[in-house]
């Protein structure tokens, strides 16, 4: 896999970690995109003969689709699941940090920054970073900084400080590791940014 030859050549991990993170969002977009278009049979309703009102697509060509869906869903969870392992392998939560980490950690931060919080609708990919937080207190609170400095930074564009926020929102109702103080103080940056 792409994450082996990384363990061979280190100074390719931020490389090949982007081109994988930016392919698994794509994958993520795309899953999202097909949802939305495979319209579920109750929400058609029924016309005066008891079939579908407004002509929906024939049976065989939403089975594919529906199909197609499930391929895409299972490359991303595969991709996903070999992420989650190299971070396993990679960072060990019960050593000291050392410099190896210390770069991951950093590559994988810039990462998020400069591919995850650009890309409009991803549900997945992100809970990668949402693992990694859960790992040591440090990177819990490195990524909510983040996700913070990004949030109320006003050079940055709005739509990637909502973004931001979304992410923030999300990550303390998510966060069952957290602990209150992170979970009250970013509550009260959020509710800050959202009075201004």
């Amino acid at each position: 896999s792409i994450l082996e030859l990384s363990g061979r050549m280190p100074s390719l991990t931020e490389f090949l970690l982007r081109v994988l993170v930016r392919r698994m969002l794509e994958i993520d977009a795309a899953i999202l995109k097909m949802e939305s278009d495979i319209v579920p049979d109750d929400a058609l309703g029924a016309g005066d003969d008891g079939g579908p009102i407004g002509g929906s697509p024939d049976a065989a060509e939403k089975e594919l689709k529906q199909s197609q869906l499930n391929i895409m869903a299972h490359i991303l969870d595969a991709k996903m699941m070999m992420v989650f392992e190299f971070l396993q392998r990679n960072l060990d939560a019960r050593a000291n940090v050392g410099d190896g980490e210390n770069r991951l950690i950093f590559s994988l931060m810039e990462i998020f920054e400069s591919i995850v919080l650009l890309t409009h609708q991803s549900r997945c990919v992100q809970f990668l970073w949402f693992y990694l937080s859960s790992l040591r207190p440090a990177w819990t609170e490195t990524f909510l900084s983040l996700l913070l400095r990004t949030a109320f930074s006003p050079n940055l564009a709005m739509p990637k400080r909502l973004i931001a926020l979304a992410y923030l929102a999300s990550f303390i109702a998510r966060a069952k590791f957290l602990n209150m103080n992170f979970t009250f103080r970013t509550a009260q940056y959020v509710a800050t940014l959202a009075r201004e």
